[in-house]
């Protein structure tokens, strides 16, 4: 076993990227580098030099599809974390792609995985803003619950507490957390990746239409897909997200010791 270096971190999370590229397109699910990631493949035709993560998006129709195929085919060199709530960790999350080669140097709980990439799903939107911003509060506000809750879940007063007060159990929250996103279907005029976005709902609107047409970029050599439409995503989100940030901001915000468990 080794620690990973951040040149190593990124060339096994490109080792990832690459995997799950290969997974959606053999089974034709669709998705989209975004965030930091998608930055890097423009800017820098890789990882942005001082990242230390990969982040993709996909529609919610394409994540259940990317859970059923999991269910019937998965691949045996990764894990796929989804948001099933009967899952030992991760429950309530997007999603978690990673290697079974790569674990945490010093484990503290377990949340604490290999390398991995995040999966961010586009859920729908009502049209009006005022009810897309209650929306976004509501699900931000039963997310945080539903995680302070799970991982209280196992310390002897909270399972007390659960067995007496049934709204306390984090299932529960988790449905109803589940039952607030579907509200809304991901053939809405707008989507947002609802479990991992932040409160300006100005920045976190994307045009359903974004995810109907994607393209190739390249990242690390490898092409991988993103939305056509990633110059305006972007520039939405980051504003003018080709000029670097001061060198003081260039920070790994993600890094944690892990090791390579294979020679």
């Amino acid at each position: 076993m080794k620690a990973l270096t951040l040149p190593e971190l990124h060339a096994h999370l490109t080792e990832a990227l690459v995997a799950f590229d290969a997974y959606c397109r053999r089974r034709d699910i669709r998705y989209s580098l975004c965030g930091g990631t998608l930055i890097g493949a423009i800017r820098h035709g890789g990882f942005i030099p001082w990242d230390d993560d990969v982040d993709v998006m996909m529609t919610r129709t394409e994540y259940r599809r990317l859970r059923r195929s999991w269910q019937d085919d998965p691949d045996p060199d990764y894990v796929l974390l989804t948001d099933d709530p009967s899952a030992p960790a991760f429950a309530g999350e997007s999603g978690k792609w990673y290697a079974r080669a790569t674990a945490p140097h010093t484990p503290t709980d377990d949340y604490d995985i290999g390398l991995f990439m995040d999966i961010f799903i586009a859920d729908g939107l009502p049209d009006d803003l005022a009810a897309a911003q209650a929306h976004l509060d509501t699900v931000h506000r039963l997310g945080r619950r539903y995680h302070s809750m799970y991982k209280r879940r196992q310390r002897v007063p909270w399972r007390l507490l659960q067995a007496l007060i049934p709204s306390w159990r984090p299932q529960r929250i988790y449905e109803k957390l589940a039952r607030e996103i579907d509200r809304y279907p991901d053939t809405q005029s707008h989507v947002a990746l609802l479990l991992g976005s932040g409160h300006d709902l100005a920045r976190e609107l994307i045009p359903r239409q974004y995810f109907d047409k994607f393209v190739e970029l390249s990242f690390g050599g490898h092409r991988v897909s993103a939305i056509a439409d990633y110059d305006a995503y972007l520039r939405r989100y980051y504003g003018d997200y080709m000029t670097l940030p001061p060198e003081a901001e260039r920070r790994s915000y993600h890094t944690r010791n892990h090791i390579l468990k294979r020679p």
